[in-house]
């Protein structure tokens, strides 16, 4: 077995649950060691399905496994390093700009890796989220942390209550009433459109620039039996819908539907994405890249700011501006019979 002490470990990039990320000195191409105790089953049951998943799965757009190895007090994973960390951080960053057309291209990016994993391994990643999708230089997105993959056969096999509770399909709820809420919370199913629901959320975070559910949190921490009660009683029947195009509402209004059997596959929303970006000659246009921005800017920038902000208002919802993109500092709209102003 390799051994890390072929290579210099650098500095810690990130910490969680089941061990520390560190990067590693001197290793072409560029990649991280995942260490985790080795003391615990739990810990290497999920070193061990993190191991078997990535060697099996060759994508583009999902973290590469290069080796492992095993040490007296530890086991650790030798992986692709994704210079821009997690995609959540990008998310919440007010310097850094992007278009719908780079929200497509993520979102084919991501849908066809999931695709991959179900119809040629039949695998579901089952903890899908901003933190466990991570970004190159390039901003091209890799799915990661595959410690709670599972394989599910051709659809819909019984589960345990794993992966993140805000990103967790609901379980399926019956026209019963209160009755059986509590029996119904417990009936889990691990499903590939499971992976279709989570990932719709994480469109949705990537369009808004916000978390979802933060109506939902309660002293920090996200309630996710007030979710689910209020799903079962239909006070709540969908998400916000997202700021951008009607079509591609529609579709995550479709991914992020609570009951399973209304989701559609990876592959519908593959297909939806690249005929959208494909068909809409406006988001031809748009960079596919975000763009970083100075954190200062000037009176004039405000002033900019200010009357387009006025422009957008007087349109009204007439259906004469098309949304393009949402940025740190506010939504961007293409204004039909715009006349310039004078800055």
């Amino acid at each position: 077995m390799t051994t890390s002490d072929q290579f210099e470990l650098g500095k810690c990039i990130g910490q969680g649950t089941y061990g520390a990320v560190y990067e590693l000195i001197g290793h072409e191409p560029p990649a991280v060691m995942k260490y985790m105790p080795c003391g615990n089953a739990e810990q290497l049951k999920i070193f061990k399905n993190e191991c078997e998943a990535l060697i099996k799965i060759h994508h583009g757009n999902i973290v590469r496994l290069y080796r492992h190895v095993e040490e007296k007090d530890r086991v650790g994973i030798v992986m692709e390093y994704c210079q821009k960390g997690p995609l959540k951080g990008v998310l919440l960053d007010p310097n850094i700009t992007y278009s719908m057309n780079t929200v497509l291209t993520w979102g084919i990016q991501l849908f066809d890796a999931i695709d991959h994993m179900y119809q040629k391994h039949k695998l579901v990643h089952r903890d899908i989220k901003p933190d466990n999708i991570f970004l190159t230089n390039e901003y091209q997105l890799k799915i990661g942390d595959f410690g709670l993959v599972k394989a599910v056969g051709d659809e819909t096999v019984a589960g345990t209550c794993m992966g993140t509770p805000r990103y967790m399909s609901p379980p399926d709820m019956k026209d019963d009433g209160v009755r059986n809420v509590y029996e119904q919370m417990r009936d889990i199913k691990d499903s590939h459109r499971n992976d279709v629901y989570s990932l719709g959320l994480v469109m949705w975070e990537i369009m808004e620039r916000r978390t979802i559910f933060t109506n939902y949190e309660r002293s920090g921490m996200f309630d996710r039996d007030q979710l689910l009660f209020d799903i079962a009683l239909k006070r709540l029947t969908e998400i916000e819908p997202p700021e951008c195009q009607s079509e591609i509402q529609k579709i995550i209004s479709r991914c992020t539907n609570f009951q399973r059997i209304h989701r559609p596959a990876a592959s519908e929303v593959l297909d939806f994405l690249n005929q959208t970006q494909k068909g809409i000659a406006t988001f031809a246009s748009l960079i596919s890249l975000p763009t970083a921005q100075a954190t200062n800017r000037s009176s004039t920038s405000q002033k900019r700011k200010a009357i387009i902000e006025k422009s957008i208002d007087n349109f009204g919802d007439d259906g004469e501006k098309t949304f393009l993109g949402n940025g740190g500092f506010g939504a961007v709209y293409l204004l039909k019979n715009h006349k310039p102003y004078d800055f």
